[in-house]
């Protein structure tokens, strides 16, 4: 998913022109007014979100594969 310069979303991730969330948080917080600061915030906060739900279902397969392993032994 990345962000271009007319705010707009697309999930064409292997076109040009277009920003990760984090690159338009770093690029965007210095020129931000207080509405733009909010929602640079408030994405940056569902990028947590993103991460946090991707690692915590990357250490249950993990575990779970090492608990199928071990059984198997």
């Amino acid at each position: 998913m990345t962000l271009g310069s007319t705010y707009a979303i697309s999930f064409n991730v292997l076109q040009s022109g277009g920003n990760s969330i984090a690159a338009n948080i770093a690029n965007r917080f210095a020129e931000a007014n207080d509405t733009g600061r909010g929602a640079l915030i408030a994405s940056g906060l569902v990028l947590f979100a993103i991460t946090l739900v991707v690692n915590i279902t990357a250490r249950a397969i993990i575990y779970r594969r090492r608990e199928f392993t071990e059984s198997a032994a």
